[in-house]
C-alpha cells in the first residue's frame, strides 16, 4: 500500500466530492462562494484539519517505503502527472494548498533520504523534486486567477479578526470626535460570475480620516547611470568582504552624490507603495497611513518580523524605510559592529551605536549569531530519529524531548565549535580576546550549554540554547559575515537593482511581493538576492533549458523511467524540443544559439553556468 496509491485515492475522493473542496457549481474556476468572513474561517479550519490528516497518512506511508529507492521515482512521477492534469481553469484554492503541501512532502523526504545510506538509481532525484516545486510556483505566478484567489483568500482569512478590531476602534474614535458613521445595513452577497472581479480586500465602512502628509519629492533620473554607479559601489563592497577581519581596512565610502541618487530612487519606491492598490492588497490598518511621510535619515518605528498584530502593508513599508536609511547609516552601523568584532550581546554597545542605532533607524536588526540546530523543526527530528533507529539508539517522541536531550547538546556543540574556531582564526583572536568576545571553544561543553529565555540573553556565551514561544534552537555566538555584509552594505544597493528591473518589465506587484519581505535583515538580503538572481537567469541558456523541462514534464518523465544513466536520451529530447534556432544568453553575456555541447553540460550538471 504505497504513497502513490494513497495519492491516487486522495485525488479520486477529491474529484468525486468526498474530499470537501469548498466550491460550488455556480462559482467560477472552482473557487468557493463565501457568504461571510466567519464562514470562510470555519471552512478553512475544517479543511486544514483534513489536509493535515492526509499529510500525516502520506508521511507514514512514505516512511514505510523509504528503503526502496525505485519508490522515489514512482512517487515523483505520480505527483508530477497529477499536477500536470490540472488546467488553468480548474484550480480550487483548497486543492492548490493541498497539492503544494504534497509536493513539499516529496521534496523534503527526498532531500532527507539523500543523506542516508540508500542506493540511488538516479542521483538527480533531488533536482527533479526541486524542479517540480519550482514549476508549481511558476505556474501560480503565471496564472493570475489562481494567484489572486490564493493570495486574496488567505490574506482575508488571516486579517479578518484584526479588521473587526480596527472597525470597532475607528467607530469609538469617530464617536469621540463627534462623528457618527451611518449604520451598516446587511445586504445580500452578490452572486459571483465570471465577470465579477474579486476585490483585493473585504470592504469596510470607516470614518473619514485626513490624508497623510506627502513623502519626499522624486527627481527624474537615468536608470542606466544608477546601475553603473551601483555596480561600482557593489564591487567595492565585495572586494572589502575579504578584508573584514583586518580592522585597519576601512569600510568603503559611497560619497554624497551616490547617497543622494540612491535616496531619490527609494523615495520613488515608497511613493509607489503608498498608492491605494497596494494598501488594499496588503490590508493597511488604521494609523498606518502616516508612514507614507517618513523622511530619509529619520527614525523608523520598531517592528517584529513575521508576527501577527500589524498589517502586512505596515511591515513592508517599514522594511523599505529601513533599507532607505541603510543608504545613510549602513556603513556607520557596520563599522561600529565590526569594531566590537560583531558581538551579539546588546550590553556590549553603549549608547546609540551598532545594533542600537540599527534598531533606531531601520526598526529591526541583523542577527549576529548563527543557528546551529533547530530542535523545534519536525524534519530535523525525523532525520535524527531515522539515524538513531538505524544505529539502534533512543528515538525522541517530540521536538521538546529532543531539545532537552544530551544528543542535541552534542550536535550543537560540535557545529558551534567549527564556526567559533573559524571565526577566531579569521580575526586572529588571542586567548584573552576569545574570552572577552565569548568565542572560547573550551567554554562549549555538551551537557552544560546555558539556556536563554529572552532575546537580550543572546551573545553572552559562545553557544546557548534558546527556548521561547514555540522556538527551540541552539546558537553559536558568531555571525555569518556574508549575511552581515549583505544585509548592511549590499542589500540597499541590490533592492534598487530589483526595482529598476521590475519597473522596466512592469512587474511592480511582483517586486513588492517577493523582493520586499517581512523578516529580519539577514532574510531581507536573501530575498533580494534571490529575486535579482531570477532576473539574471531570464533569457539565459540555463533558464531556457530548465523552462523547457518544466513545460514538457510528460516527455521527460518517460525518459526518467528508462535506463538513461549517461543522460543521452534526456539530451536528445532537449535538443529535439529546442530545434535548431533557439538562442539564449551565456555566462559571458553573449547572445547565441544553444548547442548540443551546452545541453550535454547541463544534463551532466544542472547547476553549471553555461
Amino acid at each position: 500500500y504505497s504513497f502513490c496509491t494513497l495519492l491516487e485515492e486522495k485525488e479520486e475522493r477529491s474529484m468525486s466530492g468526498d474530499f470537501p473542496r469548498g466550491d460550488s457549481e455556480a462559482s467560477d474556476v472552482g473557487f468557493p462562494t463565501v457568504q461571510s468572513i466567519d464562514a470562510l474561517l470555519e471552512q478553512y479550519d475544517e479543511k486544514d484539519k483534513i489536509i493535515q490528516e492526509e499529510l500525516r497518512a502520506l508521511q507514514q506511508a512514505a516512511d514505510e517505503k523509504a528503503k526502496d529507492s525505485k519508490y522515489w521515482g514512482r512517487l515523483y512521477h505520480a505527483i508530477s502527472e497529477d499536477y500536470q492534469e490540472d488546467s488553468d481553469d480548474d484550480i480550487g484554492i483548497d486543492r492548490v494548498l493541498a497539492k503544494k503541501r504534497d509536493h513539499n512532502v516529496v521534496f523534503y523526504q527526498v532531500r532527507w533520504k539523500q543523506h542516508q545510506t540508500v542506493t540511488w538509481e538516479r542521483a538527480d532525484d533531488i533536482m527533479a523534486a526541486r524542479t517540480l516545486l519550482t514549476a508549481f510556483d511558476t505556474h501560480l505566478r503565471n496564472n493570475p486567477k489562481a494567484k489572486e484567489r490564493l493570495y486574496t483568500t488567505s490574506s482575508n482569512a488571516h486579517m479578518s479578526r484584526r479588521e473587526r478590531r480596527a472597525r470597532r476602534q475607528e467607530k469609538e474614535e469617530a464617536e469621540a470626535e463627534g462623528y457618527v458613521a451611518p449604520p451598516v445595513t446587511s445586504t445580500p452577497t452578490p452572486v459571483k460570475t465570471a465577470s465579477t472581479p474579486i476585490p483585493a480586500s473585504l470592504p469596510r465602512q470607516t470614518a473619514p480620516t485626513p490624508s497623510a502628509p506627502a513623502g519626499p519629492a522624486v527627481k527624474s533620473y537615468k536608470p542606466e547611470e544608477i546601475l553603473r554607479m551601483i555596480e561600482k559601489l557593489d564591487n567595492e563592497s565585495k572586494s572589502f568582504q575579504n578584508k573584514v577581519a583586518d580592522l585597519s581596512v576601512k569600510v568603503p565610502e559611497w560619497g554624497q552624490a551616490s547617497i543622494d541618487a540612491l535616496l531619490n530612487v527609494y523615495n520613488e519606491i515608497i511613493a509607489e507603495f503608498s498608492k491605494d492598490e497596494y494598501k488594499r492588497t496588503y490590508n493597511i490598518a488604521p494609523g498606518d497611513e502616516s508612514l507614507t511621510s517618513l523622511q530619509p535619515g529619520k527614525s523608523v518605528p520598531a517592528y517584529f518580523a513575521n508576527v501577527s498584530g500589524e498589517s502586512i502593508w505596515r511591515r513592508k513599508m517599514l522594511s523599505l524605510a529601513g533599507l532607505r536609511n541603510l543608504v545613510v547609516y549602513g556603513r556607520q552601523i557596520y563599522t561600529e559592529m565590526r569594531s566590537k568584532r560583531f558581538i551579539g550581546d546588546p550590553s556590549a554597545y553603549s549608547g546609540d551605536v551598532g545594533p542600537n542605532k540599527m534598531k533606531t533607524f531601520t526598526g529591526n536588526v541583523v542577527d549576529l549569531d548563527t543557528t546551529v540546530l533547530r530542535c523545534s523543526d519536525r524534519l530535523t527530528l525525523n532525520a535524527i530519529n531515522d539515524w538513531n533507529k538505524h544505529h539502534k539508539q533512543k528515538t525522541w517522541g517530540s521536538t521538546a524531548e529532543f531539545g532537552r536531550s544530551h544528543q542535541a547538546q552534542e550536535i550543537a556543540a560540535t557545529a558551534a565549535a567549527t564556526l567559533l574556531e573559524r571565526f577566531n582564526k579569521d580575526f586572529k583572536l588571542s586567548k584573552s580576546q576569545m574570552k572577552e568576545r565569548k568565542t572560547d571553544l573550551s567554554d562549549v561543553k555538551p551537557g552544560s550549554i546555558p539556556l536563554a529565555t529572552h532575546n537580550t540573553d543572546r551573545g553572552k556565551w559562545p553557544c546557548w540554547h534558546y527556548v521561547n514561544a514555540g522556538v527551540d534552537s541552539f546558537h553559536a555566538n558568531v555571525p555569518s559575515i556574508d549575511d552581515v555584509n549583505g544585509a548592511l552594505l549590499r542589500a540597499p544597493l541590490h533592492c534598487v537593482i530589483g526595482w529598476l528591473h521590475a519597473k522596466k518589465s512592469n512587474r511592480l506587484q511582483e517586486f513588492f511581493e517577493d523582493c520586499v519581505v517581512d523578516s529580519c535583515f539577514n532574510m531581507k538580503w536573501k530575498a533580494i538576492e534571490e529575486y535579482n538572481l531570477k532576473y539574471e537567469k531570464e533569457g539565459s541558456i540555463n533558464q531556457i533549458i530548465e523552462q523547457l523541462q518544466m513545460d514538457h514534464q510528460g516527455v521527460f518523465n518517460k525518459i526518467f523511467d528508462e535506463d538513461d544513466d549517461g543522460g543521452e536520451k534526456e539530451a536528445a529530447a532537449i535538443l529535439k524540443l529546442l530545434g535548431s534556432s533557439t538562442f539564449g544568453r551565456d555566462s559571458t553575456g553573449s547572445y547565441r544559439a544553444i548547442t548540443s555541447s551546452d545541453v550535454k553540460k547541463w544534463v551532466a550538471d544542472p547547476s553549471v553556468r553555461i
